[in-house]
């Protein structure tokens, strides 16, 4: 009987598939090449505008050196990220600082300020500054009911936007204003003014017009939720009262004198 001869299977031809495949390659490379050349050397991507969004609009941040840009660079090249980082440093002021792009060649940045905390009052002006002791343009305070800060010596130097006060009153002033933020609850009631001439002898007043004496920083939280429990109580009448004493382990409270 004649024996079979095995199969073999003829060995497949790879060259021409290497051939399209390098040749392939070649062309991707070459016209990536070609269009990274196009993009990056080409001045028609080069930075020139600045689109901003901001309240209140800084006229500076309108200009490409307010971001230390350098003049006629690739808008590909720039490192938008660093860009917003060495903004928001230079400006402690500012929140946050978003920057991104826009083809072909504007540089698109968000700006957001600082939320005002209180107001510092400066003779007949007033400062608004941050929660971390940070002063802001007036314009971001506008029309805000905050509480105003007297007290506080105050320099020329401290009325420019994003300068860092670290006087001790103002910092106790801040902190206060944090711990009434968490206890407060009470309606139509604000704190209008805190006097700080005299950290040992610290008074505010409600925007009643009435005057609520709490002596040293001492037990705070203790002294506020005592007067919100003086104010929540059945028959409390801040048309006459002149004053609230939190300073004795009894609260005094000090009627209107009225005219004779």
């Amino acid at each position: 009987m004649a024996r079979r001869k095995k199969y073999k299977p003829k060995p497949k031809n790879f060259f021409p598939k290497a051939v399209w495949l390098f040749v392939i390659i070649v062309a991707v490379t070459f016209t990536y090449r070609r269009l990274n050349n196009f993009f990056i050397a080409s001045p028609f991507f080069n930075v020139s505008k600045i689109e901003l969004a901001m309240n209140p609009i800084l006229k500076e941040a309108l200009d490409i050196d307010f971001y230390n840009i350098p003049r006629h660079v690739n808008i590909f090249q720039l490192d938008i990220d660093s860009t917003g980082m060495n903004t928001q440093r230079k400006h402690p002021e500012f929140e946050s600082v978003i920057v991104s792009r826009r083809l072909p060649d504007v540089i698109s940045v968000r700006i957001k300020y600082k939320k005002p905390a209180a107001f510092l009052k400066d003779g007949q002006y007033f400062i608004p500054v941050s929660g971390d002791g940070i002063t802001l343009p007036a314009e971001v305070a506008s029309a805000k009911n905050l509480p105003i800060f007297t007290g506080i010596k105050l320099y020329s130097r401290d009325a420019v936007p994003g300068s860092l006060l670290t006087d001790r009153k103002l910092q106790w002033g801040l902190k206060f204003i944090k711990l009434v933020e968490s206890l407060w609850d009470i309606e139509n009631c604000r704190i209008d003014v805190v006097d700080l001439n005299n950290i040992k002898e610290i008074s505010f007043y409600l925007a009643d017009g009435v005057c609520v004496k709490v002596g040293d920083a001492n037990n705070m939280k203790t002294k506020l939720e005592l007067l919100k429990k003086v104010i929540n109580e059945p028959g409390f009448d801040f048309e006459k009262i002149a004053y609230i004493d939190l300073r004795f382990s009894d609260v005094v409270i000090g009627p209107k004198l009225t005219a004779k």
